[in-house]
C-alpha cells in the first residue's frame, strides 16, 4: 500500500518550470534504464492540454498548428461529453510534487494532469497518430503500454481525487488522428485497476526510492 504524503500543489506555473521540479514524473519512470534518467524532449504532444485550453477560452489562433485539428476535436468531444458549463468550470495545467512511500522507502514524485474539475475529476488528453486504432476497443493495448492509467491514477492520488469516488474521479480523451475522432473513457482506473495502478508504483519506490 503506498502513501501520499507533503504534497505541493502548484498553479499556472509554466511547462518549463514544471520541468524543472525535483520528483520523477510517470513518463520519466517508464521510460528509466538501470536508474539512468532519460533525455527528456518537448515535443508537441506534451502540448495538447494548453492548446485545449486556449481553443476553450478562444485564446488560440494558430490554425495552421498541427496539433490544432486534434485539440480541437478533443474539446468538442469534452463539451458533447460534459457540457460547456462543466467545461467553463475546469482548472488547466495545475502542477503537483508529492512523496510517495512504501514500506519504508520513499520517493519525490510529479505530475502535471491536463485538467481538473474541483474535487470532482481529473483529465488528460492524449494524440496517438498509430494508423491501426479506428474503434475505442483498438486503444485499449495503447492504454495499458504506455501506463496512462498508471499516471492518471497518480494524478489522482496527488489532488486527493482517488477518495471522492471510484467511478467518476478519471477521465481521459484521445484523439485517433487517422479515425478522425476522440474517444472518451470515464473510469480509467476502474476498482480493479487501482491495485494494479498501486503495484506499478509500489514497484517503482522499490526500485528508485531511498530511505
Amino acid at each position: 500500500m503506498i502513501k501520499y504524503s507533503n504534497i505541493l500543489k502548484l498553479s499556472n506555473i509554466p511547462f518549463e518550470q514544471y520541468l524543472k521540479l525535483d520528483g520523477l514524473s510517470h513518463s520519466t519512470l517508464k521510460s528509466m534504464r538501470n536508474g539512468v534518467l532519460p533525455d527528456f524532449n518537448v515535443t508537441d504532444k506534451v502540448r495538447v492540454g494548453k492548446i485545449v485550453d486556449d481553443i476553450h477560452t478562444a485564446k488560440w489562433t494558430d490554425i495552421t498548428h498541427p496539433l490544432y485539428k486534434p485539440a480541437r476535436d478533443i474539446a468538442s468531444c469534452m463539451e458533447s461529453e460534459i457540457g460547456k458549463n462543466v467545461m467553463d468550470k475546469l482548472q488547466y495545467q495545475n502542477s503537483y510534487q508529492s512523496q510517495i512511500d512504501a514500506n519504508g522507502l520513499k520517493m519525490l514524485v510529479k505530475g502535471r494532469p491536463d485538467a481538473e474539475l474541483g474535487n470532482l475529476a481529473v483529465i488528460d488528453f492524449k494524440v496517438t497518430f498509430q494508423k491501426y486504432i479506428r474503434r475505442k476497443e483498438d486503444l485499449i493495448p495503447l492504454i495499458k503500454f504506455m501506463g496512462y492509467d498508471n499516471q492518471i491514477g497518480n494524478y489522482a492520488n496527488m489532488s486527493d481525487k482517488l477518495k471522492i469516488g471510484i467511478k467518476y474521479g478519471k477521465f481521459l480523451f484521445i484523439h485517433s488522428v487517422y479515425a478522425n475522432k476522440t474517444f472518451f473513457f470515464k473510469r480509467l482506473v476502474d476498482e480493479l485497476d487501482i491495485l494494479m495502478m498501486e503495484n506499478w508504483w509500489e514497484n517503482k519506490i522499490y526500485e528508485y526510492g531511498t530511505i
